[in-house]
């Protein structure tokens, strides 16, 4: 599906509306992460950043990357957000960091709608992620949802992506080229 950036929120409520998939924004000219960036509504968690900071100049070490993640996804329940996962230019082998108690799988499944039951995220939680009562309160009047980003060519995106995520789990929506 090709669309126009104008419509790019309407496409993401679609589809997390029907629940099958998760979106998948494919824009080479990182308009939509842009966009992002200024939705109020979002969490912006950069995975580009994990790899290079974690695999490739090894400056972090993996226990803090998932605690940053951990964190996101714990912040975005309770405040109703959609955690937007950039991958910029990059492939983040997702599968290699699921655990459930960091970064548990159902995060990528269904637009994160299965990561909301409190089996699911309970396993997540830490002390601090509970309020004065020792209660934790996901946010339902604004419900989180995943949306992932890349700035690959959608002529390419299938196969720098197949080994880091299960495509047939998304669906893909790119952002039309306009002329200025």
């Amino acid at each position: 599906m090709e669309i126009p950036i104008t419509q790019l929120q309407t496409v993401i409520d679609a589809v997390h509306e029907k629940g099958h998939y998760t979106p998948l924004i494919i824009d080479p000219t990182g308009r939509a992460d842009v966009y992002f960036q200024y939705a109020t509504n979002c969490k912006i968690v950069d995975f580009k950043k994990f790899l290079v900071q974690c695999e490739i100049q090894k400056i972090t070490n993996p226990q803090a990357v998932l605690e940053e993640i951990r964190t996101s996804l714990v912040s975005g329940l309770k405040h109703g957000k959609c955690m937007v996962m950039v991958m910029m230019d990059s492939a983040f082998d997702f599968p290699k960091w699921f655990d459930s108690a960091w970064f548990p799988k159902e995060v990528l499944e269904k637009g994160g709608i299965p990561f909301r039951e409190k089996h699911v995220y309970e396993k997540c939680l830490r002390n601090e992620d509970f309020d004065d009562l020792g209660m934790f309160w996901a946010n339902e009047d604004f419900p989180f949802r995943v949306v992932l980003t890349t700035n690959f060519d959608v002529d390419e995106y299938q196969e720098f992506l197949e080994d880091a995520i299960q495509l047939e789990k998304y669906m893909p929506i790119a952002i039309k080229k306009e002329l200025i």
